[in-house]
């Protein structure tokens, strides 16, 4: 009798979990409004476009903050916030293998704080990236496929895990980042601000992860195979932040290393250096790492002669 009851409660609790969960997951998806929604946009408007681009720029936050991609001729924005390398693949692989669109020239950003060690087992908005990123393949690189198969059934079980605070309301991206009008220059201790927030990007043991590395071999393998070019841009920083990270990790050796990766495919790959672009104007900037509106504006028409005097 005693085992009978204890089944029966556990049936209940399983059940009442369930439908909870349920209700939570239907919640999140159709009402909460987190970055990850505005994934799903993104998705559905480069989807949508029929023609072909001339350029597909894609990356994190530095990069849909820093360029216009509408300034640009055929071109699209497919970054988002806190993307890594390892997602970038996935999602590139996505397109190019689904033919989703097709373009002739990937733009990508590259800065010193996206190969770190932490990168490689970040995945936030698990639910999104669960469509792309065969985690599977991503334990066997890492060497931990019960980690990573974790993240899979997390994305795919709970999808509000990540953004459970905004269940119940309705957060728009745009105000989320309404600081892009923000003056660097103007605020108060502006470079103790940028000191520890190179401190905090860069203070890892491993500044450029062996794993985050290999998938950026496996990207360019993707795009020698599918015949795209690939513009790398070295995007504007503060000099405080840049001076500060010279502190924090080896900048020169860094670079050299991402040199040495690109070298085999160096007939379709160029590389654009921009970061010091805006040293000591910090007005165009709306944190020690993150251009503003204006900046946005300013940078844009300099990247745009830039990338057509390489083509």
């Amino acid at each position: 009798m005693k085992s009978k009851r204890t089944a029966k409660r556990l049936i209940l609790f399983l059940t009442l979990f369930i439908v909870i969960n349920l209700i939570m997951s239907i919640a999140y998806v159709r009402f909460a409004r987190t970055h990850e929604f505005r994934l799903y946009d993104l998705d559905k408007s480069f989807a949508a476009g029929d023609s072909k681009l001339k350029y597909l720029f894609i990356g994190d936050s530095h990069m849909f903050m820093a360029v216009e991609a509408d300034s640009f001729p055929s071109a699209f924005d497919y970054s988002s916030p806190g993307e890594h390398p390892i997602q970038t693949y996935y999602k590139l692989k996505h397109v190019l293998e689904n033919h989703t669109r097709d373009f002739d020239t990937l733009v990508m950003n590259l800065d010193l704080h996206q190969y770190r060690s932490f990168q490689s087992n970040s995945f936030k908005n698990t639910h999104y990236w669960a469509k792309y990123i065969d985690f599977w393949e991503l334990g066997t690189e890492q060497g931990n496929r019960s980690l990573a198969m974790s993240q899979y059934l997390k994305g795919r079980l709970f999808p509000y895990y990540d953004g459970i605070k905004y269940l119940f309301r309705y957060v728009r991206f745009d105000n989320i980042y309404n600081f892009t009008k923000r003056d660097f220059s103007q605020q108060p201790n502006h470079q103790e601000e940028a000191r520890l927030t190179a401190q905090k990007h860069l203070n890892y043991a491993d500044y450029l992860d062996p794993i985050c590395l290999s998938y950026l071999h496996k990207m360019f393998a993707l795009c020698k195979k599918y015949h795209k070019s690939i513009v790398f841009v070295k995007l504007p920083l503060t000099e405080d932040y840049f001076l500060q990270a010279e502190q924090v990790v080896p900048v020169d050796s860094f670079y050299q290393k991402m040199d040495a990766a690109i070298l085999p495919f160096r007939n379709f790959i160029r590389v654009i250096d921009d970061q010091k672009i805006f040293f000591g104007q910090d007005q165009y900037f709306c944190d020690p790492h993150h251009v503003n509106g204006e900046g946005k504006k300013v940078f844009s028409k300099i990247f745009k002669k830039q990338i057509q005097n390489h083509e």
